[in-house]
């Protein structure tokens, strides 16, 4: 695995930008990671740094920001928009636990760390179609398939999913989570691109918010760049299939 960053790892939105000269002499420095298919790390904004066809042969490359720093909904926070190919999305969890969350997103077993909390997962409208719908970009596991298997993974974890399309008892459920859980993973599905009521609903749970997406949407359509949710999480993780619902223990274990 390898790492490209615009400058400090602990201050990578600061950095220098790099010219597309000075990526492709680092790619032609790393041209083993090619026969080798490693995929690399990307920290920071290179969507004016890294070039795009440069990435397409690298199958599933990680875009971190160290800091969720989204102070409204149209801020233009994320450059993954403009790279060819997959990304995986981090932001919010610092250096140290963002590598070993993107590290973590390339094995089968999850080393998460995760006991003795409680965590509410909420999904979205159409969510109840996973394993059926869309499985190029959603995959072929249903949610009683994804959370069993975390229960079963996780035993130490007191673990509740729910499934909605109705948007009002998504706020319901958010506002009982209070003094219940000591955290909400949230997919909203297409509620993350209009809802106001679930932004302001999670406003007023005090504690941790970690945002997900199992595909990436800032390479979808523009109408799903925006989030509600966003703004009031303390970090997202998109792009890395069903694995985003486990890979959040290890960002809530990092906040905890």
């Amino acid at each position: 695995m390898d790492i490209f960053w615009t400058g400090d790892i602990d201050r990578p939105e600061a950095a220098v930008e790099h010219t597309k000269e000075a990526l492709s002499k680092s790619l032609a420095f790393n041209a083993k990671i090619r026969p080798m298919k490693r995929k690399p790390i990307i920290i920071g904004n290179p969507a004016d740094i890294y070039d795009a066809e440069a990435f397409k042969s690298f199958g599933l490359c990680t875009e971190i920001h160290t800091e969720h720093d989204v102070s409204t909904v149209d801020k233009k926070f994320w450059s993954n928009a403009r790279i060819e190919g997959s990304v995986g999305v981090l932001s919010g969890f610092g250096a140290d636990v963002s590598l070993q969350i993107a590290a973590a997103a390339r094995v089968r077993k999850l080393p998460s760390g995760a006991k003795g909390f409680s965590v509410l997962f909420i999904n979205g409208p159409n969510l109840n179609l996973l394993g059926t719908r869309e499985p190029k970009i959603y995959g072929n596991q249903t949610l009683t398939a994804i959370f069993g298997g975390m229960r079963v993974r996780h035993p130490d974890l007191e673990i509740e999913a729910i499934q909605s399309n109705f948007e009002g008892e998504i706020v319901n459920a958010i506002q009982e989570a209070r003094d219940k859980f000591d955290a909400i993973v949230i997919n909203a599905g297409a509620y993350t691109h209009t809802s106001i009521a679930i932004h302001d609903a999670l406003r007023n749970f005090d504690d941790i918010i970690i945002e997900v997406h199992i595909s990436n949407p800032h390479q979808r359509e523009e109408f799903r760049h925006r989030s509600y949710i966003s703004p009031v999480a303390h970090g997202l993780i998109a792009g890395f299939g069903p694995k985003c619902y486990e890979l959040a223990l290890m960002g809530i274990v990092s906040k905890l």
